[in-house]
């Protein structure tokens, strides 16, 4: 993510062997992160709610 920061590259092509199989945009892996986020604060809550 630093490095597309960095380089202003928004969007990630993907390739297997010589075909183009799709591509992944910046947006991508910007909800790919906030979705990672979510389920860690849910665990959190979840341990702290558990009464430890």
């Amino acid at each position: 993510m630093a490095q597309r920061a960095d380089k202003c590259i928004r969007h990630i092509l993907v390739i297997s062997g010589t075909e183009m199989m799709g591509m992944v945009s910046i947006s991508d892996v910007v909800r790919a992160v906030v979705s990672e986020h979510k389920e860690e604060l849910n665990r959190l809550n979840a341990y702290i709610h558990s009464g430890y």
